[in-house]
């Protein structure tokens, strides 16, 4: 029996010329207060995407359910991958 949190963390880094780091934190909340809603807060800071955001959302079960749907709150900004990119002509 658990209480339904999950913490993931992932260091990402690339084995080329030019490494490249990178970071993601998601936290998931499942079940929120017993009312079958799911909230999960992201932080990604990688080489080709920075977002940090609120995501809340439930789904259909049952039948039973009759409402169902989520809100997904934050920014997002993609990067342009040719700045990263190193050019030689050796």
């Amino acid at each position: 029996m658990g209480f339904g949190h999950e913490l993931d963390n992932k260091f990402i880094i690339t084995k080329k010329e030019a490494q490249v780091f990178g970071y993601e934190l998601n936290y998931s909340i499942r079940n929120l207060y017993h009312t079958f809603t799911n909230a999960k807060l992201q932080h990604h800071n990688l080489y080709n995407k920075k977002a940090t955001g609120l995501h809340v959302f439930r789904t259909f079960i049952v039948p039973e359910i009759q409402y169902a749907g989520g809100l997904e709150i934050g920014p997002q900004q993609p990067l342009n991958i040719f700045s990263l990119l190193i050019f030689s002509n050796s």
